[in-house]
């Protein structure tokens, strides 16, 4: 059974933005790996303890939260490493994949994080700033994350400053 956690509700609704994501998608060009979401419920206490202990040291973990930006960051460093999607490397329709659907994974994560902050904020994301003044630059980043996945091995800031970006994108682009 796996391990149980508060914010372990949200996976409920990871599965249904990736639905929605995978749905609106070129399917012909992208595989849905949709059993990859359990394994990322499964993985995710582990390195949320991990990241509590890099924060709090070796205190009782239990006990000490953690703020809301950096389990976004967390969700989606996972979405990135366990790649929800794959994208074949042939695609047999006769057209190559979209740019949107190259980065149909970095797409998720943003929509997870627009999500979360609705939910918990009540704020809207003010899509026309963030697609003229961030949306290229933050989708580069999570690319990177993507292909740098491991990187939080070697690495302790690797989610803290993720979780400052989503901080960034919080304040400037949420109203």
């Amino acid at each position: 059974m796996p391990q149980k956690f508060n914010s372990e509700k949200w996976f409920f609704h990871v599965k249904t933005l990736a639905d929605a994501v995978y749905s609106a998608s070129d399917q012909a060009s992208v595989f849905y790996a949709q059993g990859v979401i359990d394994e990322i419920r499964g993985l995710y206490p582990q390195r949320l303890d991990a990241l509590k202990e890099e924060i709090f040291g070796a205190a009782d973990k239990a006990r000490s939260r953690i703020d809301r930006h950096k389990l976004v960051a967390l969700y989606i460093q996972l979405c990135l490493e366990k790649q929800v999607f794959r994208i074949p490397l042939t695609v047999n329709n006769g057209r190559a994949p979209t740019i949107k659907t190259k980065l149909i994974n970095e797409f998720l994560c943003l929509y997870i994080v627009e999500a979360a902050f609705t939910s918990w904020y009540g704020k809207r994301l003010n899509w026309k700033k963030f697609d003229e003044e961030y949306r290229s630059s933050f989708l580069r980043l999570l690319y990177n994350y993507k292909v740098q996945a491991e990187y939080h091995k070697r690495n302790v800031f690797f989610t803290f400053a993720l979780a400052h970006v989503l901080y960034f994108i919080e304040r400037e682009f949420f109203r």
